[in-house]
């Protein structure tokens, strides 16, 4: 018989773990994640348990969460973990089945999360981004200190850390080789993450060839003014 309310372990963004009480509704989950809901069997833990969060967390920019499947991945905006049913229902989980979920998920992102930088106030490498013009830095810019109008997206190195790029998404956790800002979004996949092309989707030379007088570095302010001046 389906449960009306079940005590899931809640993981919210910044803060550890806790039983709460939810309505057994796909109203009352929506709510929680805040949008659609994504169930993702954690088949890893030997049991029944189901990952429950926001389809598009990473696509809207939710905060970042947890780490995921040994760092292959990331939990963002809020999310729970409860069991489930032979019928595929939410069921409440058991004291004993907490104690079976891993430490992982006691193990917030406030670090990665808090170590990161204002926009205004740094220096960047003018490069080209899918035939874009874009500035990049190796460190991590905090997303509320870009400027309306432009777009700043993470970029994932290579496993092999030769600092290879490959990957652009909203937000990178593992093998982070900095952040870029540009004038225009890119179109990203349904996943949220575009693979890079090195031949052809990134270039470290400016947007206007490497014949161009190209500053050592510049600011967003800087940028900005280029971009009102040379509309694309």
């Amino acid at each position: 018989m389906k449960e009306t309310k079940i005590k899931v372990l809640a993981l919210l963004p910044l803060e550890l773990p806790k039983v709460v009480e939810l309505d057994n509704t796909l109203e009352a989950m929506r709510k929680f994640v805040g949008g659609n809901i994504e169930c993702l069997p954690l088949y890893d833990l030997n049991s029944e348990f189901t990952l429950v969060c926001n389809d598009e967390g990473k696509l809207l920019e939710l905060p970042p969460n947890r780490m995921l499947w040994d760092g292959a991945d990331y939990l963002a905006g809020s999310g729970f973990i409860a069991g489930t049913d032979f019928e595929d229902n939410m069921t409440s989980l058991t004291a004993e089945e907490y104690r079976k979920i891993p430490g992982i998920f006691n193990c917030t992102l406030r670090k990665a999360h808090t170590m990161t930088h204002d926009a205004m106030t740094e220096h960047y490498e003018e490069i080209t981004v899918c035939g874009k013009p874009a500035l990049f830095t190796s460190i991590r810019i905090k997303r509320d200190t870009i400027p309306e109008g432009l777009y700043a997206y993470d970029v994932r190195h290579d496993d092999e850390c030769r600092g290879i790029p490959c990957e652009i998404a909203p937000f990178i956790m593992v093998n982070h080789l900095g952040t870029i800002i540009l004038a225009e979004p890119l179109e990203l996949p349904d996943d949220g993450w575009r693979y890079i092309d090195e031949e052809t989707d990134w270039n470290y030379d400016p947007f206007d060839g490497a014949e161009k007088k190209q500053k050592p570095c510049t600011t967003v302010a800087e940028f900005m003014r280029f971009c009102m001046n040379n509309p694309f």
